[in-house]
This record gives structure tokens, sequence and C-alpha cells, in this order.
């Protein structure tokens, strides 16, 4: 049985705003930083406490990062302990909305 939503009576006219407004939201981001330290915070406008982020160096992905959560618009990132005895990052941090 085929059932032509737009003949449900305004469900297509709903739907095409509920459409609308996912795609209005941002999906990812990518914010500059110079010398964010240790447990640092960064605030985003994705609306959401589900994310990846990826933070890139000179164009080369950088591992051993880690955040946490703190609220739908920014969380706390956790360095890696690094070799050289850097304590901060400068670069890029790549953020994805994951839900």
């Amino acid at each position: 049985m085929n059932i032509d939503v737009k003949q449900i009576a305004g469900l297509g006219a709903w739907l095409g705003s509920f459409t609308a407004a996912l795609v209005s939201r941002p999906r990812a981001q990518t914010i500059a930083v110079l010398g964010l330290l240790d447990e640092g915070t960064i605030t985003h406008n994705l609306e959401s406490e589900d994310l990846i982020a990826h933070f890139l160096k000179d164009g080369r992905t950088q591992s051993g990062f880690d955040i946490e959560p703190i609220d739908n618009n920014s969380f706390k990132v956790y360095l890696p302990i690094l070799a050289n005895g850097e304590n901060s990052f400068t670069g890029k941090i790549f953020i994805i909305k994951a839900a």
C-alpha cells in the first residue's frame, strides 16, 4: 500500500517545516585556537553534547586528545602528555555532531 504523505491532513506541511529545520542546523564547525591549555573550555554552536572532535596542527590530525561535554554548547579539552614539554595546543579543532 502506497500512502502519499501529502494526502494525510496537514502532515505534508509539517514534514516540510521539520525537514527545513534539520537542514538549517549546523552539523560541523571548525574553531581555531591559540595556546589552549589542558582542561580548557571550547564553546561551539552545535547544540549537542554528542560530538566528535579532531585536533589539527599544520594540516595533520593530532592524537591523544580527549573531550568532556559541559553542556550543549561547550566542552572541556584534555591535552595529551607531550614528550617535547609543550603544555598547550595551537591549531584547529574540527567538531562534528555525532547524533
